[in-house]
C-alpha cells in the first residue's frame, strides 16, 4: 500500500504556482469588488435616510409640532462662525479640539474683542465727569466775578433819598430865586416876595428836581450844598 502511494504521488506532476495565483486574485478582487459595491450601497441609503429625516423635520416644523430643522440650525451655526472667523480671527478646529478647548478659544477671543471697548467706555466717563467738574468751576468762578463785580446799573446799589439832603437842596433853590426877585422891577418895588410866592416856587423846584432825578437817588454832600450857598448869597 506504501508503495502505490509512493508510486501515485511519483506520476502526480508537481502544481503550477502562477495559475494558484491567478486564481487567488481572481477571487480577492471579486471580494473587495463585492466590498466597494456594498460600501457604495450604504452610501447612498445613507444619504437617502437623511433625505428622508430633513423631509420629516422640515414637515414637523412647518406644521407646528417640532423645532427648526437640524439641517438649518446648522446652516446658521455656520454662519455665525464664518462671521466670528472674519472679525475675531478666530482660529478652531472643530475635529481636532475637544469642547473644553473650544470653550477657552472663544473666551479669549471675546476678551479681546470687549476689553478694547470696556477701556473707551471708561476713558468716556472719566472725560464726562472732568467736564462735569470743570462747568461747576466755572460756574463758580462767574458766581463770585458777579459779587464782587456788579455788571449793569440794575446791579447796583440803591442809596436812599436822605431828607436833610433834599430839603438843602430846595433851600438853595429858594434862596436863588429870592435872589433872581430881587434883581426883578417886581422885587423892587415891593422890597421881598410874599410867602405864597416862595412857596409857589419851592413847589416848581421841587417838581423840576422830582422830574430830572427820577430814576437817580438824590444823595448830595449837606456841607456842599451849604457852602455853595453861603458863598452865592456873598
Amino acid at each position: 500500500r506504501l508503495l502505490k502511494e509512493l508510486e501515485d504521488f511519483a506520476f502526480r506532476g508537481c502544481t503550477d504556482l502562477k495559475l494558484e495565483k491567478q486564481k487567488c486574485s481572481l477571487i480577492i478582487d471579486n471580494e473587495s469588488g463585492g466590498i466597494d459595491q456594498q460600501k457604495e450601497r450604504q452610501k447612498i441609503l445613507i444619504a437617502h435616510l437623511k433625505q428622508q429625516l430633513e423631509d420629516l423635520e422640515k414637515y414637523a416644523y412647518e406644521s407646528g409640532e417640532g423645532d427648526l430643522p437640524s439641517a438649518e440650525v446648522m446652516a446658521r451655526q455656520k454662519a455665525v462662525i464664518d462671521k466670528l472667523h472674519e472679525k475675531v480671527q478666530l482660529d478652531l478646529e472643530l475635529d481636532r479640539m475637544s469642547q473644553c478647548d473650544l470653550q477657552k478659544k472663544v473666551d479669549e477671543a471675546l476678551k479681546k474683542l470687549v476689553n478694547p471697548i470696556k477701556a473707551k467706555e471708561q476713558l468716556v466717563e472719566q472725560l464726562q465727569a472732568q467736564i462735569v467738574d470743570l462747568e461747576r468751576f466755572i460756574g463758580f468762578l462767574q458766581t463770585e466775578v458777579n459779587e464782587r463785580l456788579p455788571n449793569s446799573i440794575v446791579s447796583l446799589p440803591i442809596v436812599p433819598a436822605k431828607k436833610g439832603s433834599f430839603m438843602n437842596l430846595i433851600k438853595f433853590n429858594q434862596k436863588f430865586e429870592r435872589n433872581q426877585l430881587k434883581q426883578t422891577p417886581q422885587g423892587s418895588h415891593y422890597g421881598q416876595v410874599d410867602e405864597r410866592a416862595r412857596i409857589e416856587l419851592a413847589v416848581d423846584a421841587a417838581a423840576e428836581v422830582m422830574e430830572k432825578y427820577l430814576l437817580l437817588s438824590v444823595d448830595m454832600d449837606i456841607s456842599h450844598s451849604e457852602s455853595f450857598s453861603k458863598s452865592y448869597d456873598e
